[in-house]
């Protein structure tokens, strides 16, 4: 069961811009809220390459003053936040390597989701440095809900949708516990999706396969019978469609949902390129919010 969850800061415009959903979630599901900031400490070889090692400044003094800076961000903003909220918000400041800090924290605390916003900067084939996001997905286990900016939260029922994308896999299904946990403290509804895509992903057009879409529906109905034994309200979705990222785009159209999950490959730099990423392109086109967790397969 989903009884708190974590937002991930950094002091930038993001933060204001994720905020607001956070807090309404925190709201609507009755969960408690933990913001923290990963402070990472200057490394001593720093000393000697910035203009602090010849002006005669003590790096770990300005290690410190930074990290008190930062606490007091990040306590002013608990704090406010709690205000709006009308309930306590636990402030953490982390120190280390983002991804490594913000799970041994998570798990630590028994945390069962990470927030974070959607930075739009990006490397030269994905191969430039590594957005909070991307560092939390590619290098941890944990569920990570990333909120683009465009994303309001469902101002009168909250979120009451949840799409859940399945290939014919053990891996894909990754995501299904994080989702049936934000469910059950939503209250929201799980789409199952599968795509019966008509075009491989060079252009190749894929023949008909006889029994292909009763295989799906069978697998679909195997996982919802199962949730719906855990009092989740469940429908199935088998659709035909040129690509996996239209078929997606097309039901979060028709069935009005509020967000996505989807289990992610953990791809990174030159190959995530050349492949291409139907989480990413899904974030960057819906404008919803896509609860990711990456499979250990």
């Amino acid at each position: 069961m989903l009884s708190s969850f974590l937002v991930s800061l950094d002091e930038s415009d993001f933060d204001e811009q994720i905020l607001p959903y956070a807090s309404a979630l925190a709201r609507s599901a009755d969960i408690a809220l933990h913001l923290a900031h990963v402070h990472v400490p200057y490394p001593p070889t720093q000393v000697m390459t910035t203009q602090y090692g010849w002006e005669g400044v003590d790096m770990w003094q300005y290690d410190e003053q930074d990290r008190e800076k930062e606490w007091s961000y990040l306590d002013e903003t608990a704090k406010r936040v709690s205000e709006e909220l009308g309930k306590p918000v636990t402030p953490a400041l982390l120190v280390g390597e983002v991804a490594a800090a913000v799970e041994e924290y998570v798990k630590t605390h028994g945390i069962g989701l990470v927030v974070v916003g959607a930075h739009r900067h990006r490397g030269l084939l994905g191969l430039g440095p590594e957005a909070v996001e991307d560092a939390l997905v590619h290098h941890t286990d944990l569920p990570v809900l990333i909120v683009p900016a465009e994303a309001g939260f469902p101002t009168e029922d909250g979120i009451q949708r949840i799409l859940v994308p399945l290939d014919i896999s053990e891996r894909a299904q990754t995501i299904l516990q994080p989702a049936v946990e934000l469910a059950q403290a939503t209250g929201a509804e799980l789409i199952l999706l599968h795509v019966m895509p008509t075009m491989s992903a060079v252009g190749i057009p894929v023949g008909h396969l006889p029994g292909r879409a009763d295989i799906a529906e069978t697998y679909l109905e195997g996982i919802a019978e199962g949730l719906r034994e855990r009092s989740i309200v469940v429908h199935r979705r088998v659709v035909e469609q040129t690509s996996p990222v239209k078929a997606i785009l097309d039901v979060i159209r028709e069935e009005r949902v509020d967000l996505i999950a989807l289990t992610t490959d953990g791809h990174t730099g030159l190959r995530r390129a050349l492949l291409g990423s139907v989480s990413e392109s899904v974030l960057k086109e819906s404008h919803k919010p896509v609860l990711l967790e990456r499979s250990m397969a």
